[in-house]
């Protein structure tokens, strides 16, 4: 069954959107809004929802997540990958409304990345990671990454697993945010480490 699935996932990627939509929703039982349009790429997921006018690029990779979940008029363009981990981790990737990822950015689903409304990935080769090491039982921990509403994420920023933004803000280009960065909303976050350079609420 599962062999069946991604067949029919890797086929459909090169199907016109309405067929393919029609086959997500079919049978996969994924719910898709209206004015929904997924280029060719591949997502293999367990759950899907994605709200009304959500834009899928090309050469996107969406896999192992136990659910994915865009807002209405969010979507990304090409060659994004979104994955997930071991099978007991969370395993989620959810945007609120009016959500922008442009292009060749990376996103560590698997200890859960949850974005609020308005959220902009400019740019490229931004990272978002949720996973990492425990140097003291050597084992991989899961970290949640939550991103607040209306930020600016320029080319080149890297997320830490745990990492939590306040909302209003803008993360400048090439930046590298620790788990922790002490600041509040309306804030202008730059370096490596990141941290706090001054208020933006003008």
């Amino acid at each position: 069954m599962i062999f069946l699935k991604k067949m029919i996932l890797l086929i459909s990627i090169f199907f016109p959107n309405p067929l393919k939509i029609f086959i997500y929703k079919k049978f996969l039982g994924w719910k898709i809004g209206k004015n929904v349009h997924i280029g060719m790429s591949y997502i293999n997921v367990d759950n899907l929802i994605f709200h009304d006018n959500v834009t899928i690029g090309h050469f996107n990779i969406i896999k192992k997540l136990k659910k994915i979940e865009m807002g209405q008029n969010s979507g990304m363009f090409n060659f994004n990958e979104i994955s997930g981990g071991e099978k007991e981790w969370e395993n989620y990737f959810v945007t609120d409304h009016d959500c922008k990822i442009t292009s060749k950015h990376h996103f560590d689903a698997g200890g859960g990345i949850q974005i609020g409304f308005d959220v902009i990935f400019a740019g490229c080769y931004s990272q978002v990671w949720t996973h990492e090491l425990n140097f003291k039982t050597h084992l991989l921990i899961t970290r949640p990454v939550i991103i607040g509403s209306n930020i600016y994420i320029g080319s080149k920023v890297g997320l830490s697993p745990g990492t939590s933004i306040p909302s209003h803000s803008v993360i400048a280009m090439g930046s590298i945010v620790p788990r922790k960065i002490d600041c509040d909303e309306w804030s202008l976050i730059a370096g490596n480490p990141a941290e706090f350079k001054k208020n933006i609420n003008h």
